[in-house]
């Protein structure tokens, strides 16, 4: 029962194991991330006005007379540039980055971790249920069904009783073979326990044969009524037998040896009756 205990939980860890490390793997291959380089610090464009129109004092050339002998100097041209506005920001034109990391190693790893977790949670619970469950006791089905006190058993030795009864009482061959079948598909062994070595504890002698081969004497010789064994191991009854003993020296009726005086047998003869004169 251990062994079959430790071995489930053997197993259950190799799962969890495995589990954990194809979730990592699977996460990883999915969760690739891109493998570019890093974005350049972004420029600010610094603001320049155009520079103003210098002219000198007291709005006139020089060599201008009041009497406009001169030609007026045109007004130098605004120069064509535009300022940016203060505060943007110019970024540098960047290729499309296609790379792609073919493994993600942080998302593997945290879901090999959590997938971990998840395993020893779920066997940590296998364990404490394993544990508190009640442990059911095993009983033998004969002693099971031997020690029952129950109506229904009670019922059952009464039947088998009454089959032993008619089987010894019957003078068919073939109900007397149909009631032994009967018993033994019911649980009951025929003792007949014929060659075997007496028992006092075991067989109940009946008749005694003669023999003179000492490895016979005690044995059974032949069973004169079978016994009984219930299916729990009580005898119902014990089997009458005839057992072998040693035979009797020849020497008379009673077996005694030769050499013993035989008592002399006293019989008186009748006499004649006389017949007395008239």
């Amino acid at each position: 029962m251990f062994s079959s205990s430790n071995s489930l939980r053997l197993v259950a860890v190799a799962v969890a194991l495995i589990v954990a490390v194809l979730t990592g793997v699977a996460t990883g291959l999915i969760s690739g991330a891109p493998d570019c380089p890093a974005v350049p610090a972004a420029t600010t464009a610094a603001t320049t006005a155009a520079p103003a129109p210098t002219t000198p004092a007291g709005g006139a050339g020089i060599g201008d007379s009041l009497g406009g002998g001169g030609a007026p100097e045109q007004p130098p041209k605004a120069q064509q540039t535009q300022a940016q506005p203060a505060g943007q920001v110019v970024r540098a034109a960047q290729p499309a980055c296609t790379a792609q990391q073919p493994f993600g190693v942080t998302a593997a790893a945290t879901a090999f971790v959590g997938a971990l977790l998840v395993g020893a949670a779920l066997l940590l619970l296998l364990l404490l249920s394993s544990r508190n469950a009640p442990r059911q006791v095993q009983v033998p089905a004969a002693a099971g069904r031997g020690n029952g006190a129950g109506p229904a058993e009670a019922d059952r030795r009464a039947l088998v009783q009454a089959c032993i009864y008619v089987r010894d009482r019957v003078t068919s061959k073939a109900l007397g073979d149909r009631l032994g079948t009967a018993l033994q598909e019911a649980g009951v062994t025929t003792l007949e326990p014929t060659g075997a070595r007496f028992d006092p504890a075991h067989h109940e002698a009946g008749g005694a044969a003669p023999s003179n081969d000492p490895a016979l004497i005690g044995s059974i010789a032949a069973v004169e009524v079978p016994g009984y064994l219930d299916r729990d191991g009580r005898v119902l009854r014990a089997p009458i037998v005839t057992v072998y003993q040693a035979a009797r020296n020849p020497g008379g009726p009673t077996g005694a040896h030769p050499t013993v005086a035989q008592p002399q047998q006293h019989t008186t003869s009748q006499q004649p009756r006389r017949e007395q004169p008239r």
